[in-house]
């Protein structure tokens, strides 16, 4: 099996490679991704109208009853992650 890194960006000089990082920079593209993964994978799911209408009457439910009960949706959406 090889551990090898797949890719492998390196530099002497950060400065000279990321002539504009900073904390803020690099915070905000990490949460930028991760948000466009979570939309993209709860998107596709939701615009399936046979999802759509289950997930709509599972929180129809809810409100009747109290109990939210979405753990067949996050089991469709965790293999995305």
């Amino acid at each position: 099996e090889d551990s090898s890194p797949l890719f492998v960006v390196t530099s002497k000089d950060s400065e000279k490679l990321y002539p504009v990082s900073n904390f803020l920079t690099k915070s905000l593209t990490s949460l930028t991704g991760l948000a466009s993964a979570l939309f993209f994978s709860v998107g596709t799911c939701v615009l399936n109208p046979s999802i759509s209408d289950r997930l709509y009457n599972s929180l129809d439910a809810a409100t009747q009853t109290g109990d939210l009960d979405i753990q067949w949706f996050l089991d469709l959406c965790f293999p995305v992650y």
